[in-house]
């Protein structure tokens, strides 16, 4: 057994040449089938010597690689024409960045004969994979349909009924390298029209932010519990000076136009310079100016060197992991959750809530000057922006959907006349408000329940104007409803 990724003996003492290895099979032009479960492995795990040797060997990807990649190149290189490949696999690639020379080699290799998406299902007890299968066949035809399963019940898969549902077809010669859509003509269509409309919400932006990392949210982030603050961290009430707290929300708490107010907190030792930017305030500094959070800090000392970029030195023992974007926090922002069932867009007019990174956090939208960000966060939360969210971005676990970056810096929007504008800001403001009232309304009350109803008419009124500013025909709208059926 041997390094079948390697074949240089000076890189790995288990290097494995193929042509040595099956000298007929290569001979004859490789093999008539490869069909496997590869390991799923980033690069960036493996010794400095094997990094340079894939990364510079492989011609699907520069930057993010995993060893499943490395793999379905090699096997696709090392089947005959007319050879058949199949692999159980990650398929995020379908949709990342990263994965859009993976995406390039499957085009141009062959034809693409079924895709059956596991979807969030666990079929690996230990892994989160969100894997499927793949088969493809090498030959010079293109045009034709790619059969493509959605399979969302566990049992069928383990009792091997997959594919009892008609499969969605796709022509292969409709793909390109950009990130796939594996839907049907008119849901395809309707987003092929609505990627040529209008600009990308990127281009409206002064910048789409992510949170800070502190690597240690137990301490930073503390909460008010019977009136006094808490720790998590040492289970125990504490004291912090209040120049010393910022107000905080986690992805969870922000809400389709929620409001804000969370009882969480940020201890936030930073300060800002001539130059208005943060950066940490020095220890002797902090002891002097800041007793009651040293104190606390001190008490956690032990945990807060455990992290890597203190361990590594690179930051100082009471700093954040990375503390990026801290200048863009205080800014009026519109606002999302990390991932989220349905679009949760929100705004922060207030211009002081901090929130952390990662699946837990979510991103700021800091709008250019002069961009209404009521008219903005009226498109960002309608069914047609959700429409194209859930049909371009990436399905995780539990049923939710990523809102990161990468995905929705690339809603069209489309600015329509002033009235339009105008309509929709006060529709907004009302929805708001609405929103405000329903979170202090007790459920299961007929209060409770009229406000709903009031949401939700005022929300299709949102709707129907942000149709009428898409220009789309009904048929087109019959398209989107459906997925909110």
């Amino acid at each position: 057994v041997g390094n079948s990724l390697i074949d240089d003996p000076s890189v790995s003492d288990k290097a494995f040449k193929w042509e040595e290895e099956f000298p007929e099979i290569i001979k004859e032009g490789g093999f008539d089938i490869i069909i496997g479960n590869p390991p799923y492995v980033r690069i960036q795990e493996m010794n400095e010597k094997e990094i340079n040797f894939l990364s510079n060997r492989t011609k699907i990807s520069r930057g993010y690689l995993d060893t499943y990649m490395l793999f379905t190149e090699i096997a696709i290189n090392k089947i005959k024409k007319n050879g058949i490949f199949s692999f159980i696999m990650p398929l995020k690639f379908l949709t990342s960045n990263y994965g859009e020379g993976l995406r390039r080699l499957f085009l141009d290799s062959g034809q693409i004969i079924k895709i059956i998406d596991f979807e969030d299902l666990p079929v690996f007890e230990t892994a989160t994979t969100y894997s499927g299968i793949i088969v493809f066949k090498k030959t010079e035809i293109r045009d034709a349909e790619i059969q493509y399963f959605r399979e969302s019940d566990l049992n069928s898969v383990k009792n091997g009924l997959i594919e009892k549902f008609e499969p969605i077809k796709i022509n292969q010669n409709s793909l390109s390298e950009k990130p796939w859509v594996l839907t049907n003509e008119d849901e395809r269509n309707l987003i092929a029209k609505l990627e040529k409309r209008g600009i990308k919400l990127n281009d409206i932006c002064e910048k789409i932010f992510q949170g800070l990392i502190t690597s240690a949210d137990s301490v930073f982030i503390l909460r008010l519990k019977n009136g006094m603050l808490y720790s998590e961290s040492i289970k125990d009430y504490v004291k912090i000076e209040s120049e010393m707290l910022k107000n905080f929300v986690k992805g969870k708490d922000i809400k389709r136009y929620g409001d804000l107010s969370t009882d969480k907190f940020l201890l936030f030792p930073y300060r800002k310079n001539e130059k208005n930017k943060y950066e940490l305030i020095p220890e002797n500094e902090l002891i002097k100016s800041y007793p009651l959070t040293y104190e606390y800090l001190s008490k956690n000392k032990a945990e807060l060197l455990r992290r890597g970029d203190v361990i590594n030195k690179s930051i100082e023992w009471y700093a954040f992991s990375r503390p990026q974007n801290l200048e863009e926090f205080e800014n009026e922002k519109i606002m999302t959750p990390f991932n989220a069932f349905s679009n949760s867009f929100t705004i922060d007019k207030t211009a002081k809530y901090f929130f952390t990174a990662g699946v837990a956090g979510g991103y700021g939208l800091k709008l250019k000057a002069r961009i209404s960000s009521k008219y903005i966060l009226g498109l960002l939360n309608s069914k047609l922006i959700e429409f194209f969210i859930k049909h371009t971005s990436t399905y995780l676990r539990g049923k939710y959907y990523s809102y990161e970056n990468r995905f929705i810096k690339r809603v069209p929007v489309i600015f329509g006349s002033s009235i339009q504008i105008a309509e929709i800001e006060k529709l907004v403001e009302r929805v708001l408000d609405l929103y405000a009232v329903l979170g202090k309304t007790s459920r299961n009350t007929d209060m409770f329940n009229n406000f709903r109803d009031q949401i939700k008419s005022v929300e299709n009124e949102i709707d129907s104007i942000v149709y009428e500013i898409y220009d789309l025909k009904k048929s087109e709208i019959d398209v989107i409803n459906t997925l909110f059926k």
